[in-house]
This record gives structure tokens, sequence and C-alpha cells, in this order.
């Protein structure tokens, strides 16, 4: 009896062990998914609203959940404790902390937004913002294919590791 149960213990955590991988991509697309409809949001008050970058920032943080929330959170307090003209330098650092839920070449394209924002004319911020969309959409279609065609492959190596562990200790 011990022998079954300690078996199954070790099936158990070799598929853990498989699901790793699959719950850290799943946080990837949580996290691109959030910060695409956030930009879209900002892009969109921004247009409509002409409303300053520190105001559109703060509405992002109280709006969205996640570490969507917490990114746009930690700008905002930075901005009141560093003041407007740091924005650059407060969102590359911001970004820089999510960096490892982000390709290079959307971790590249945010730090490049925040660059823009407040500096340039409207329609320039706006072509800046819709630029990051597009790559970040790109980013969460590959993430998204990528977790369709390796999660089972995960869960089941994880399944037969621990399979094997158990054949080799009977």
């Amino acid at each position: 009896m011990i022998k079954f149960v300690g078996s199954i213990l070790i099936i158990i955590s070799g598929v853990l062990v498989g699901c790793l991988p699959v719950v850290q991509l799943q946080k990837k697309i949580c996290f691109t998914r959030a910060m695409v409809q956030a930009l879209r949001d900002m892009r969109g008050e921004l247009n409509a609203t002409l409303e300053p970058i520190p105001e559109l920032i703060a509405n992002l943080a109280n709006r969205h959940q996640s570490d969507v929330h917490l990114f746009f959170k930690d700008i905002y307090t930075n901005i009141c404790t560093q003041g407007v003209i740091q924005i650059g330098e407060i969102w590359t650092s911001a970004v820089e902390e999510k960096s490892k839920l982000l390709s290079e070449n959307a971790s590249f394209a945010l730090r490049s937004l925040g660059d823009v924002l407040g500096k340039v004319s409207v329609e320039d911020q706006l072509a800046a913002i819709e630029h990051t969309v597009d790559i970040l959409d790109t980013y969460f279609y590959e993430l998204y294919e990528q977790q369709s065609s390796t999660a089972k492959v995960y869960i089941s190596c994880g399944t037969v590791f621990g399979m094997l562990i158990v054949i080799m200790l009977i």
C-alpha cells in the first residue's frame, strides 16, 4: 500500500513539474493581453480627451487588474514622487521589471513608447501606441500558438518522467 501511494505521489509530482512551464506561459499570455487592452484604452482616451499622460496612467492603474494594474500604479507613484520630467526613465524601469513576461521585441517596443509619451505631438503619441499594440498583438498570438502546441507536450513529459521514476523504484 505504501508503495502504491508513493508511486501515485511521484506521478503527480511529475505532472506538476510538467505544468510549471505551462503556467509561466499562461502568465505571459495574460499580461500581454491585459497590456494590449490597457494601451488601446490609453490610445482611445488620449485621442478623445487629450488628457495629460500622468492622468491617463492614473486612470489605467485604477481600471485594470493583475500585473498591468501594478505596472501603471508603479509608474504613477513614481511620477508623483519624481516628477513628469522623468516619465521616460520611470516607464523604462517599469518595463524592465516586467521584462521576464515579454519578448525582447515587445520589451523594446514598450520602452520606446515611454520615450515618446508626453514629449511629442498627440498624433505621434497615438502612432507610437498603435505601433506598440501591433507588436504586442503579434507577441500575444505567438504565445497563444506556443501554448496550444506545447502544453500537452510538457504535461505528458512530466507524467512520463514520474512514471519512469516509479518504474525504477519498483
